[in-house]
């Protein structure tokens, strides 16, 4: 397993720290040279650390989200495009935090992306976890879903991909987070479905003089995560998976 990271520039969120060791440790076989294509990075403090390690190329729809994400990977040679018409070439890593859920049409979108998957290559998805956990919040920022081990897995091999593990993570302190926010009206960010989208990018991000915060209060989370086997109480899920 990969050590577990004490960067706290550019800041996570609490479920960006929560998911991140996760993540890190599906990137641990990857190359120094393997190139890895991300959709959705937002702000890009996943992207950045992720841009540290391997070549790496962002899709961002979110002109003001890009700008900053861009400007993060940037001096590790990485590069965020606007669209995916811009990309070319094929990559041994697709991943997506957070995005999927904000898709209609999921299997589709997908489907689209493993044109630029290499062979052999993997997928690395996290997404809100819990059909059942659907509220409020998840609506105001354009969830269309949040997904169960089985309904990843599903969407997953129709696609083709071989499942290597889905798993939900973030209990307690996920569990926590969610009720404390589920007991404040969540903003109004519009009609539109993609401007919710856009704007959940940037939506309750710590600043960079508070990356500390956040990442000390999911210290013991992320320790207690490698200690205990898999839960389905968590509220977040990561699933990794491969094509040969």
């Amino acid at each position: 397993m990969t050590r577990i990271d004490t960067t706290i520039t550019p800041p996570l969120t609490l479920g960006g720290w929560l998911r991140h060791d996760s993540i890190m440790d599906a990137l641990e076989g990857l190359p120094p040279t393997g190139r890895v294509l991300e959709f959705g990075p937002g702000l890009g403090a996943m992207a950045e650390r992720i841009a540290s390690r391997h070549p790496y190329v962002g899709v961002e729809t979110d002109p003001a989200s890009r700008e900053v994400a861009a400007a993060r990977v940037a001096p590790h040679g990485g590069e965020v495009h606007a669209s995916l018409d811009d990309v070319e070439g094929t990559f041994e890593v697709i991943c997506a935090f957070e995005v999927l859920e904000h898709v209609e049409d999921d299997r589709g979108v997908l489907a689209s992306w493993l044109d630029h998957l290499a062979r052999p290559g993997r997928v690395v998805f996290s997404t809100p976890a819990g059909p059942d956990r659907m509220g409020p919040w998840d609506h105001a920022v354009g969830h269309f879903r949040r997904y169960s081990p089985e309904s990843m897995r599903n969407l997953l091999e129709s696609v083709g991909l071989e499942v290597e593990t889905v798993r939900m993570l973030g209990f307690p302190l996920g569990n926590a987070r969610d009720a404390v926010r589920n007991r404040i009206d969540p903003p109004d960010l519009g009609e539109d479905m993609s401007d919710r989208t856009g704007h959940s990018g940037r939506l309750l991000q710590p600043p960079d003089t508070r990356g500390w915060l956040t990442w000390a209060i999911v210290a013991p989370q992320r320790v207690l995560t490698r200690a205990l086997p898999a839960t389905r109480l968590g509220t977040d899920l990561v699933a990794v998976a491969k094509r040969t």
